[in-house]
């Protein structure tokens, strides 16, 4: 089974979060807020890995990303 692509939560420039695919034109969900956004995107238990992108163009893992529990 090929891992699945990572997702990345972002900020739109309307304050709201979207979730995407890696890849992907199109959000898979979008949310009023990041801890909304983080929920939603780790609750798929085979994701590789969940990157948050703050606001201030930094990066940051999800805390409960697969990746981020194997750290």
């Amino acid at each position: 089974m090929t891992p699945k692509r990572p997702l990345h939560i972002l900020a739109d420039r309307l304050g709201r979060w979207r979730v995407h695919r890696e890849g992907d034109d199109q959000p898979l969900s979008r949310h009023a807020n990041e801890t909304e956004a983080e929920l939603a995107a780790t609750e798929d238990e085979g994701t590789a890995e969940v990157i948050v992108h703050d606001r201030y163009e930094r990066l940051h893992r999800a805390s409960g990303s697969a990746a981020a529990d194997d750290a």
